[in-house]
């Protein structure tokens, strides 16, 4: 958890983990694909079903806490993982789907949400 101080920018923070216990079990691309995009889960990646759900449930989750007015980053790592190794990304939620979302082995999102305007009308 130390090199978590050293990575993640607020001082709350906690590690959340699937049914592994650990974040193996959700939805995320290894450092070694060559692309890293947001997109659904498609059949031949071979994703479990245990993996879209929970994974969706994280998505649920930071979205409540951004469309509450949070400030959330969040890091996908091993623990031998160096702080220097972690590329820092800016991800809106207004532009990812719930079904898209996805971790990135040795990335941190800095997680971020507009909020809508509410117009009354005279």
């Amino acid at each position: 958890m130390e090199l978590c101080r050293k990575i993640l920018d607020y001082p709350n923070y906690w590690f959340v983990g699937s049914e592994s216990e650990c974040s193996c079990t959700f939805r995320h691309l290894a450092f070694d694909d060559i692309i890293h995009d947001f997109n659904p889960p498609e059949d031949w990646r071979n994703e479990q079903k245990e993996e879209i759900d929970a994974t969706q449930e994280l998505y649920r989750t930071l979205d409540w806490l951004l469309s509450s007015g949070f400030k959330v980053d969040l890091v996908d790592m091993w623990v031998e993982n160096q702080v220097e190794e972690i590329i820092t990304i800016n991800v809106s939620f207004n532009d990812v789907s719930e079904n898209a979302f996805r971790l990135f082995e040795k990335y941190k999102f800095r997680l971020e949400k507009a909020q809508k305007q509410e117009f009354q009308k005279n």
